[in-house]
């Protein structure tokens, strides 16, 4: 449990439950396996997540420079992470990132795994004005780049690029469709993109 503001540079955790009740802001930060309250601000320039993880709390996490959730592994976000303008987020191949919270996307993300969108206030995954996302995911194994509960919503109000030569779809992996709102581009420069979702 921290309490109070606590500026500091690298900061890691392993298989415990960290709990984030005052601001704060560290170069780096480290999470393998275990679960989080973070209850108010935290700034983080990097941030590496491994192995089952899950953001709990009523905070939010924003990532200024780099993050990455790792290969062979999965992350509930339960609270709000963003990326911020300039930043860039991995998310790995056969990584699944569940978003019962908020997912805001103001950099670049490069998704390679999977979001699966249940959060709806306002929304549960947003690539914002000027974000970008970068789109591989494989979806011939059955499973959506960006899924969700029909009451689930994901918008795109910047730029969506598929690349790579493996199809990738937006739509639910089993029951109903996400609810997939496109303001912004959609830009298919290689490969194949299917669109299976209720929206705008």
């Amino acid at each position: 449990i921290m309490n109070g503001a606590l500026t500091i540079g690298d900061l890691a955790f392993k298989d415990c439950i960290w709990e984030q009740n005052g601001v704060l802001s560290a170069s780096s930060l480290n999470i393998e396996g275990g679960s989080s309250s973070v209850n108010s601000d935290v700034t983080v320039a990097s941030l590496t997540l491994t192995n089952i993880f899950a953001l709990n709390g009523s905070g939010s996490v924003t990532v200024t420079d780099h993050g990455a959730c790792s290969a062979v592994s999965s992350m509930a976000i339960n609270s709000k992470l963003v990326v911020a303008p300039g930043a860039t987020f991995d998310i790995a191949a056969n990584t699944y990132v569940t978003v019962n919270g908020i997912l805001k996307n103001e950099g670049v993300l490069n998704l390679a795994g999977y979001l699966y969108v249940n959060g709806n206030t306002p929304y549960g995954f947003s690539n914002a004005v000027g974000g970008i996302v970068n789109l591989t995911t494989d979806s011939e194994s059955g499973n959506a780049a960006i899924g969700g509960e029909p009451s689930g919503i994901a918008e795109n109000r910047g730029t969506i690029r598929k690349l790579g030569p493996k199809r990738s779809q937006i739509r639910d992996d089993s029951i109903g469709a996400v609810t997939f709102n496109n303001y912004g581009t959609i830009n298919v420069l290689e490969g194949t993109l299917d669109v299976y979702a209720s929206g705008e």
